[in-house]
């Protein structure tokens, strides 16, 4: 297909793939390409309309390719157009319109490259990056659903660990659980976001540790989160107060 071809051909230009970046020569590829209305072509090329790679800047043609881009389903396009959307940039109806596509980011598919197509390995980069971005948006929505329709939430949550997995949705579903008094639950997921290195879940897993919350007490892991979490105030106040337990502790080691 020629207009894959020209796509592909811009993205080598925009990225210095095989040669040094050259923005101009990926504009006149991505042209060439969006004017067959390419979906992935029209996403680059208003990424380089709104940054001013190539061409000068041009936030109204900018928004027209990602609109032509969106009508096609086209993911990335969908998270910048909502984007522009919810920073005010367009200024009608900002959070509505950007809440509607994520909404539609939700329900697009990504289907996995094939193995035997050209550019697999830019191909398999895309389709983890849309696999983020997509998993950025259902967290989104998973939050914004948490209060009123907690059951979606969760799902919208679950579904954005499956496809990445998002150390944001595991902490937010421990948060939730936490509120709603699911001590082992809680206690599930801030452990997964805190060995996934998540640092936001560090503080709560030492809580857990420290109080028995979803879990036994476990002061030694209680002070090896605080002191990832570099609360040193938290270490001094945990060591003050259980001095003898934690000496009879070190002593049995």
């Amino acid at each position: 297909m020629l207009a894959a071809t020209q796509f592909w051909d811009g993205l080598k230009s925009e990225e210095g793939l095989g040669s040094a970046k050259d923005y101009d020569k990926a504009f006149q590829f991505y042209s060439l390409s969006a004017d067959q209305n390419y979906a992935p072509a029209q996403n680059a090329l208003a990424l380089l309309y709104w940054f001013g790679k190539g061409v000068s800047k041009n936030l109204e043609k900018a928004i027209n390719y990602f609109q032509k881009a969106v009508q096609q389903n086209n993911l990335m396009a969908c998270c910048h157009l909502a984007r522009l959307y919810e920073d005010g940039v367009i200024k009608e109806t900002e959070h509505e319109n950007g809440r509607l596509l994520r909404q539609k980011v939700v329900g697009i598919n990504i289907p996995e490259p094939d193995p035997s197509k050209p550019y697999y390995q830019v191909q398999l980069f895309i389709y983890h990056l849309e696999k983020q971005w997509k998993a950025d948006c259902q967290v989104k929505m998973g939050c914004n659903l948490l209060n009123q329709q907690p059951k979606q939430g969760i799902y919208l949550l679950l579904e954005a660990i499956h496809l990445c997995p998002s150390t944001e949705a595991m902490f937010q579903i421990g948060l939730h659980s936490e509120n709603t008094k699911d001590e082992k639950k809680a206690f599930e997921f801030y452990q997964k976001a805190s060995n996934l290195n998540y640092e936001k879940a560090y503080p709560k897993i030492a809580f857990c540790y420290e109080t028995g919350f979803g879990t036994t007490i476990n002061l030694i892991e209680c002070l090896k989160w605080f002191r990832k979490a570099k609360m040193e105030k938290e270490v001094e106040r945990v060591m003050k107060e259980n001095w003898h337990l934690l000496s009879d502790l070190l002593l049995k080691t």
